[in-house]
């Protein structure tokens, strides 16, 4: 038998453990192909899961049930079978009901009015032709709230010759379909008399009030159809002016066609969407809006004020549409939280007055969890030079006090994800600034420079004990250059489930195709072909027992850790499922982490933290069948500065290599 279940693994790495939808128990159900998966499924009973999986049909069929039970309801507690007749006649009442309120919203136009002459009907015509004509020229040059106006200058110009336009063979089919109407109507109103006639000594009161009321209604409806009926017959136009309607229709259709084609200007009314985004302004038209038109391949609509862009879709998970709120001036993280979105898509992550608001409104949820938060993407801001002028490094004291050229709307975005106070200058491209200002340094988002950049790139220093890097594919995905950061999609518990779909797609290969071509470093782990310190490649040496290592490689992630804790963070957590694919690719390497702590206690207490936290990380893989090993560095080699709180959180890692013996 066919059995349900949710997944409730604790880990939350896997993608049905944070969706919490139903699943169908089947062989290779887990995606991650977690061993303990059968340990982790609660299961669901049948009724629950075809209301979820099958929504329609279970509704359909609760509503059917639903409609026979009223049915039977009534005909037990009618004690003379009154209802039950009453009931009959009243479905008849209503079929034929709905069919004349289709012949009255149908009925043919009135006669033409013969005052119209052909000479003023030719006139019409050449008006309604230079109308059209505006109206194209209108179209041409963007002018939609014109072209608009044109159009319905256009209407009233043509409606007084094109009224009528009905022929007379259509004419008679509908007044055909109207006199039979009006007979059943006379059959159904003999029914109900006899009905209540035979029934008269055996109604009680509610039987015969429900007779009247139902004789009422046919009565009502006779008399409508009989003055359809008794409408005079609209005569067809003569062949002259019958031309110049057609050619007037031609043109109206053809215009009103082009006009309707024009996509309309959002209304920012998240009333009017089936899923709602917020996201940081830069992120909006840089990353978000080009997902969303590669998911459901539609082009986004930008409105005026800026405050939105809109993808209209018929999409069932997100119909009518996307809003993609810009969020200028407020928080995405903020608007999510208020409930006026259900995903929000951030450059930094949630403050701690956004998560203790978050934990208040859904207790035992939190925010900063794989349940509710998912990193997609990463970027940095990039330090450029002209290429003439002397390579140096840049340390956080130089890079508060030099005044960097800027584009003008990024200046703001770039201090917003800047833990250092900036000078800028804006200017229109401070990419080509730069190459024809020799004296100038420019400061962009990574995901600007694109590949072909010409402008060379600062490297960063953020201490003395910390090696400099430049902006690169690799130094950004392992979030070694202190300048990078992450770009986080967060939902909540009342969001839609199109949220969940949505970041599920967009950390899929195609979503993560996508975000690599905007620009931004996808999440996809790759192997680093890079000059290796000897410490660590006498470690990873000493790790695995051997005295002289042919290569050692490492993979493009960082997985941080908490202060004093083994707890994994959200981008560790999901690299760590995308590990064992990444790791199939080199079946002959050996798989050694490498932890690391930042300087906060003794390098007697760092040194064994290390190793335990690289070990934890080592123990996770082997359950994926990886045999990796785990050694450690302690509080040497840092990546970010120990004087700060995100530089000590960059420092609390673990990295992953494959050493080729």
């Amino acid at each position: 038998m066919v059995r349900y279940f949710r997944c409730d693994e604790p880990t939350k790495q896997c993608i049905h453990s944070r969706t919490q939808e139903v699943q169908v128990e089947r062989d290779g159900c887990c995606p991650t192909g977690n061993p303990h998966c059968l340990g982790h499924r609660q299961p669901v009973s049948w009724r629950v899961a075809m209301r979820e999986l099958h929504p329609k049909g279970f509704w359909g069929i609760a509503g059917l049930v639903s409609s026979i039970g009223v049915l039977l309801l009534l005909s037990l507690l009618a004690p003379d079978g009154c209802q039950k007749r009453t009931a009959a006649l009243g479905i008849d009442s209503d079929t034929l009901e709905q069919r004349l309120l289709a012949l009255e919203s149908s009925q043919p136009s009135p006669p033409i009015d013969q005052s119209e002459t052909l000479a003023q009907a030719g006139q019409r015509r050449d008006e309604t032709q230079r109308l059209h004509e505006a109206v194209l020229q209108a179209l041409d040059v963007g002018d939609g709230s014109k072209a608009q106006s044109l159009l319905d200058q256009l209407n009233a110009t043509a409606r007084s010759v094109v009224a009528g336009s009905s022929t007379s063979g259509g004419d008679g089919v509908w007044r055909s379909s109207v006199r039979q109407l009006a007979k059943e109507y006379q059959g159904l109103e003999e029914k109900a008399e006899s009905a209540a006639s035979e029934q008269a000594g055996a109604c009680n009161g509610a039987g015969t009030a429900a007779y009247s009321a139902l004789t009422d209604r046919i009565r009502d409806g006779l008399d409508r159809a009989q003055t359809l009926s008794a409408l005079p017959a609209v005569q067809g136009p003569g062949p002259e002016l019958a031309q110049i309607q057609q050619k007037l229709k031609a043109l109206i259709d053809d215009a009103t066609a082009r006009v309707a084609a024009l996509p309309s200007a959002p209304s920012c009314s998240p009333d009017k969407a089936g899923l709602v985004i917020a996201a940081s302004p830069g992120l909006a038209e840089d990353l978000v809006r080009p997902l969303l038109e590669a998911r459901w391949g539609k082009p986004m609509v930008a409105d005026p004020s800026g405050k939105c862009w809109q993808l209209e879709t018929a999409a069932p998970e997100v119909a009518p549409g996307v809003l993609l709120l810009t969020s200028a001036g407020a928080d995405p993280l903020t608007i999510l939280v208020d409930g006026d979105a259900d995903l929000a898509i951030a450059d930094r992550a949630p403050d701690t007055a956004t998560l203790a608001r978050f934990a208040k409104l859904f207790p035992g949820e939190t925010m900063d969890s794989r349940a509710y938060s998912e990193v997609i993407a990463l970027d940095a801001v990039a330090l450029l030079r002209h290429p003439d002028a002397a390579a140096k490094e840049v340390a956080p004291a130089q890079l508060a006090a030099t005044a960097w050229v800027v584009g003008a709307r990024d200046a703001a975005n770039i201090q917003r994800v800047s833990a250092v106070a900036l000078s800028t200058k804006p200017v229109p491209n401070p990419l080509d600034f730069v190459l024809t200002h020799r004296d100038t340094q420019a400061i962009a988002f990574y995901h600007q420079c694109g590949p072909n950049l010409a402008a060379p790139l600062l490297a960063f220093k953020p201490a003395t004990d910390v090696r400099a890097l430049a902006a690169s594919p690799f130094s950004i995905a392992t979030e070694d250059y202190s300048l990078s950061y992450r770009v986080i999609a967060s939902h909540s518990p009342k969001s839609r489930p199109a949220a969940r779909q949505l970041v599920g797609w967009v950390t899929s290969d195609q979503g993560q195709d996508r975000v690599a071509k905007s620009g931004f470093v996808d999440l996809r782990l790759r192997r680093g072909q890079q000059p290796v310190d000897p410490l660590v490649l006498a470690t990873l040496g000493q790790a695995l027992g051997i005295k002289a290592l042919k290569s050692a490689s490492r993979y493009s992630t960082n997985l941080r850790f908490a202060l004093n804790a083994s707890e994994l963070d959200i981008k560790a957590e999901a690299d760590i499922a995308r590990l064992p694919r990444a790791l199939a690719q080199d079946p002959a390497g050996k798989v050694v982490i490498l932890g690391f702590t930042d300087d906060t206690g003794t390098a007697e207490i760092n040194q064994p933290l290390s190793v335990k936290r690289a070990d934890h990380i080592a123990a996770r893989l082997r359950t994926f069948g990886i045999p990796a090993v785990a050694a450690g560095l302690g509080q040497q080699l840092p990546v970010d500065s120990n004087t700060t709180d995100d530089g000590r959180a960059r420092n609390r890692r673990a990295e992953v290599w494959v050493v080729q013996p």
